[in-house]
């Protein structure tokens, strides 16, 4: 049986394999998985252009306190006052500027992320998603 990172390896490299053949356009391709950290669901994207999934460079993008990704990717709109959304257009200029991928998740308790966001558990998330 699997474990949850070997699973969740997989699942990033079935990925990665899958948009090698399907690159056309360098428009980014995001893949939502479940990460199972020690019988706590932790919700997952990696974001990724198909010129770079297989590159090795990951970015961890961690969230304001409380504030889920799906806030980060969810505008287009580039500002500068602080918000996610700014956030977000630095996260992704650093990403096309260093031609790396993003990886980020929703502590848990928020979204679809399950258990509490205790300091414990927070580092618990952050060592599973390094280890992906």
């Amino acid at each position: 049986m699997l474990s949850a990172i070997d699973m969740a390896r997989r699942e990033r490299d079935d990925l990665v394999n899958r948009l090698r053949k399907e690159v056309v356009v360098e428009k980014p391709s995001v893949k939502r998985l479940t990460l199972d950290v020690e019988g706590v669901a932790v919700d997952v994207c990696l974001r990724g252009k198909p010129s770079t999934l297989n590159n090795g460079k990951w970015i961890l993008a961690a969230m304001p306190n409380a504030a889920a990704y799906e806030q980060l990717f969810a505008s287009t709109e580039r500002v500068s006052d602080g918000s996610i959304e700014e956030n977000r257009n630095l996260v992704l200029d650093l990403a096309n500027e260093l031609e790396a991928n993003i990886a980020t998740f929703n502590y848990p308790g928020v979204g679809d992320s399950q258990g509490s966001a205790t300091p414990e558990m927070m580092g618990k998330a952050y060592k599973a998603l390094l280890l992906i």
